[in-house]
């Protein structure tokens, strides 16, 4: 299960956003968002999620294996990824205390990442973690530093991971400033996911 993970931590990171602003959040206060729903989508394999961004955001599909979907922020080069992958088997009560282990999030890191903080939750009920690291990235000629976040749950035999970023080409001196004012805007889009499956 740790390359399963591995393999969408990676994948997260592959598309980055390079600044950030916070008009986002006053949108989704004013109840003006958008709804996404994962039904129908074959990468989804028939797990049904739904969630709700700030209604300026574009929904993209996304373009690399188990991404679903990419939301892109036309304010400031920001996303949010939502990633999904089958397990060869259901998740067992182990495979859920491991993903909430400071230790599974350290060998699923992509190579260069930083842990920065990490912290046990729940999406939608379930077991859940929320962890934060940093990262130098490199492309196409230029190179920065990025912060990201990622909720990552499991259900049944899928493993479910949000991944929201904030970079800063060069030395990235005010990324910390730009993430704090993000992070309270990835929180608020990560609880609004459902995993509808658990419900009916």
């Amino acid at each position: 299960m740790k390359d399963v993970i591995r393999a969408l931590a990676i994948t997260a990171f592959a598309s980055h956003p390079l600044a950030a602003q916070t008009v986002e959040w006053e949108e989704m206060s004013q109840g003006q968002t958008a709804d996404y729903a994962s039904k129908g989508d074959p990468k989804a394999a028939g797990l049904e999620v739904t969630m709700k961004v700030p209604r300026s955001w574009t929904a993209l599909p996304g373009e690399r294996p188990h991404v679903l979907v990419k939301f892109i922020n036309p304010h400031a080069p920001a996303n949010c990824n939502l990633l999904v992958r089958a397990l060869p088997a259901a998740a067992t009560a182990a495979d859920l205390a491991d993903i909430q282990s400071s230790k599974e999030i350290g060998t699923t890191l992509p190579d260069g990442a930083t842990l920065r903080s990490f912290q046990k939750t729940k999406i939608d009920s379930r077991p859940a973690i929320e962890f934060v690291y940093s990262m130098p990235f490199e492309n196409a000629g230029q190179s920065g530093v990025l912060q990201a976040v990622t909720y990552r749950v499991l259900y049944s035999k899928f493993v479910i991971q949000l991944g929201c970023t904030v970079g800063a080409f060069g030395k990235g001196s005010e990324l910390d400033a730009q993430f704090g004012a993000y992070f309270p805007l990835f929180r608020r889009i990560a609880n609004t996911m459902i995993i509808q499956n658990q419900w009916q």
